[in-house]
């Protein structure tokens, strides 16, 4: 039997508290459209790259 079955943790919930007492929950403003393209040109050779690797179309990630 589990540690956590046997403290009842999951039946009270403990975890989900501490991870919502731990965890910040606010809006982020989205990208602007230059940082977006900054990201593609930046990693467009790794995406490349595992597309060869991984023999899979990533192509929509650069478009």
């Amino acid at each position: 039997m589990e540690t956590k079955t046997i403290l009842g943790v999951e039946r009270l919930g403990i975890i989900k508290k501490l991870r919502d007492y731990n965890t910040k929950k606010h809006r982020r403003e989205p990208l602007s459209s230059s940082f977006k393209l900054k990201l593609r040109d930046s990693f467009k050779d790794d995406i490349y790259k595992l597309s060869r690797q991984i023999n899979m179309d990533l192509s929509q990630w650069t478009d």
